[in-house]
């Protein structure tokens, strides 16, 4: 079953009713809403598609909202942990280049180990933006008599 914006033109009685009744029903329903409670109240799992990517996430919407954050802040402090061990190595590498050629060869190796870093670096996703917009002025209306 499909539901696309169900509350948009209920009121409260039939809100609560449908509330009731998804509650009841046992089977799969998708639904698309912008009313926080019905997401809360109606929904077990959330299925995110951003950047290409689609994520499943337990839990009702406030929850996915949580996790989701949780995850990106894990993402940004792992990426900035590899750009730190990424640039430590570059830096112990460009010191030994110009040293012996034992310590040349080891200069060799950990640009592959950069190079593997920077190939398998983690990408944190963005954050989503709050778009604002102000619609103009509706001129007025023209009533005839």
């Amino acid at each position: 079953m499909v539901l696309d914006e169900p509350t948009n033109h209920l009121d409260r009685a039939a809100k609560r009713w449908l509330f009731d009744e998804l509650e009841r029903f046992r089977g799969t329903v998708l639904v698309i809403s912008h009313d926080l409670p019905l997401l809360d109240k109606s929904i077990d799992r959330v299925l995110a598609l951003r950047e290409g990517q689609l994520r499943e996430y337990k839990g009702n919407y406030t929850k996915y909202l949580e996790q989701e954050e949780t995850r990106r802040l894990s993402e940004e402090k792992l990426a900035a942990h590899q750009d730190e061990q990424i640039g430590r190595m570059k830096t112990l590498a460009d010191s030994m280049r110009g040293q012996t050629e034992s310590r040349a060869r080891l200069a060799k190796v950990l640009d592959r180990k950069v190079e593997k870093l920077v190939d398998n670096r983690v990408v944190v996703t963005k954050k989503e933006k709050k778009v604002t917009f102000k619609l103009p002025l509706p001129p007025e209306a023209v009533t005839y008599p």
